[in-house]
């Protein structure tokens, strides 16, 4: 697709347990909506560190760079802690389901319109190449008319 792949990150830090009680539901996900996808884990070791990548707190999920949970790239509350996440009922120490398959299905809408885009424009101009061209306008030779060129 493009040399594109679909890149899913766990950012943690050793003092959160929560990153080890994610993995397992996130492969899981990942099958349920059809990818085979390696997740790379990414130790967060320092503040400095937690501050360059915009680590909000372990677990961190991005899927194709981006954090599964809506507006958090307007969140500055960098660190190293354990992450809390908006939940039905409450909050939780990992990101809803429905919020990592929202994330991998925008990414995959993504992809797709990557692949799609480029080739619906090459088959486009092939076929307004092929319509303009002489040999492929078609002749109407009904009895009583005379030859009509489309």
């Amino acid at each position: 697709m493009n040399g594109r792949v679909l890149r899913i990150e766990v950012l943690y830090f050793d003092g959160c347990p929560s990153h080890e009680q994610l993995l397992p539901r996130l492969r899981h996900l990942l099958e349920g909506v059809g990818f085979d996808t390696a997740i790379e884990l990414r130790r967060v070791e320092t503040v400095d560190a937690a501050k360059a990548e915009r680590f909000l707190g372990s677990p961190t999920v991005r899927v194709d760079g981006r954090d599964v949970e809506p507006g958090a790239e307007a969140r500055t509350d960098f660190g190293l802690k354990c992450r809390l996440y908006r939940a039905p009922g409450g909050v939780a120490s990992t990101p809803p389901d429905n919020r990592v398959t929202e994330a991998l299905e925008a990414s995959a809408r993504r992809l797709l319109a990557a692949v799609v885009g480029p080739l619906h424009s090459a088959l486009a101009s092939r076929s307004s190449l092929h319509r303009s061209h002489p040999a492929s306008r078609r002749r109407s030779d009904s009895p009583g008319r005379s030859p009509d060129w489309r």
